[in-house]
């Protein structure tokens, strides 16, 4: 009698973490499915001419007869990286590229690559930032920026109200790939879920891995967003 209490239990465990294994799946499925963003990436930041601070006085460097300092050459990378098109309507104001130091200084910036091809950006910049103008990023679409900027401190900001999108992202290099998370949470459900009829305990095993695997995706995507 005890035995059977003590299966009936276990069997009643795997079937709720089964449960909420499938559940959880489900909603992060979604979730991934249709989901509008915007981010950006610093590809490259190299310096290209810089003055030590011991020499400051007696160098003098001109960029278009502009006295410069430390002079960096800048790749910087925006992308619909949602599964959704943001329209140009979707924009409230442009998209604005600016610098946390207010002591550094845009020399220049050109469009360098878009894809696709034919894809339109059209810009305007000043030495504190760059406006760019509205317009339709399918999912996956994006374009470089090559920056020419003076004294540049690592610190770029883009602003931006559009519709559906909270906050625009900066891409990290070690991001999470969610769609091998995706395809492993599923993997793991579906193995734990028959391995409740070999194996009662093994299989709840699985099943808590993959609730602790999807938990901790969620709580990425969230800290992310």
């Amino acid at each position: 009698m005890i035995e059977f209490l003590r299966d009936t239990i276990w069997q009643f465990i795997g079937v709720i973490a089964a449960l909420i294994a499938i559940i959880v799946s489900i909603v992060l499925f979604y979730k991934q499915r249709k989901k509008k963003s915007l981010s950006y990436e610093i590809l490259s930041n190299n310096p290209i001419v810089t003055i030590n601070d011991k020499f400051s006085s007696d160098l003098e460097i001109l960029y278009k007869n502009k006295h410069v300092k430390d002079l960096y050459l800048i790749i910087l990378k925006i992308k619909n990286n949602g599964t959704i098109p943001i329209q140009s309507n979707d924009f409230n104001t442009n998209l604005t590229i600016s610098f946390k130091n207010d002591k550094t200084k845009l020399l220049s910036a050109e469009i360098i690559e878009t894809i696709p091809v034919d894809l339109n950006i059209t810009h305007v910049y000043t030495q504190n930032d760059i406006e760019v103008k509205p317009t339709l990023l399918n999912s996956q679409d994006s374009f470089l920026f090559k920056l020419l900027v003076d004294n540049f401190t690592m610190d770029i900001i883009l602003n931006g109200r559009i519709v559906g999108i909270n906050k625009i992202n900066k891409v990290k290099r070690h991001q999470l790939p969610y769609f091998w998370i995706g395809c492993l949470s599923g993997i793991l459900t579906i193995s734990g879920i028959y391995l409740l009829s070999i194996n009662l305990i093994i299989g709840i095993i699985i099943l808590l891995i993959d609730i602790a695997i999807i938990y901790l995706t969620f709580k990425s995507l969230f800290k992310r967003n």
